[in-house]
């Protein structure tokens, strides 16, 4: 009966009535150098990394937000990215910041220790922008 039970369950994930819990998830905000059509740019970041199985069943999906500005400081675009193992990268540009928890004191490579409730904002407002999307 256990093992009728657990083929039932696999077989509703594998069809996506049930949704497979991540085994590892991290929300980040940070700073990073980047070139932005051949410039020299950096770009405040707002992520939500989703990591499913392991070892060769190792699937990722992500959703960031990354607002770039020159080198003079500057807003250029905000691309929206959407992007999972199977299926690459889905983005969208926008021209309106969106990256949040991020001033202008925050140094370029520096990852911003969150406490557990920022975690929740910057979950809620990744969400919100990507469920607008749609």
């Amino acid at each position: 009966m256990k093992r009728l039970i657990l083929l039932l369950v696999m077989f509703l994930i594998s069809c996506g009535v049930l949704e497979e819990e991540p085994t590892k998830e991290d929300v980040e905000v940070f700073i990073g150098n980047l070139t932005f059509h051949e410039e020299s740019t950096y770009a405040k970041i707002n992520s939500y990394t989703m990591t499913f199985g392991e070892g060769d069943d190792l699937r990722v999906e992500a959703y960031l937000i990354e607002d770039f500005y020159d080198e003079n400081d500057h807003y250029l675009e905000t691309h929206l990215t959407h992007s999972t193992t199977e299926d690459g990268d889905d983005v969208e540009v926008v021209n309106e910041p969106h990256a949040i928890l991020l001033d202008d004191e925050t140094d370029i490579h520096q990852s911003i220790d969150l406490s557990e409730s920022e975690q929740e904002q910057v979950l809620q407002h990744i969400e919100q922008i990507f469920d607008s999307k749609h």
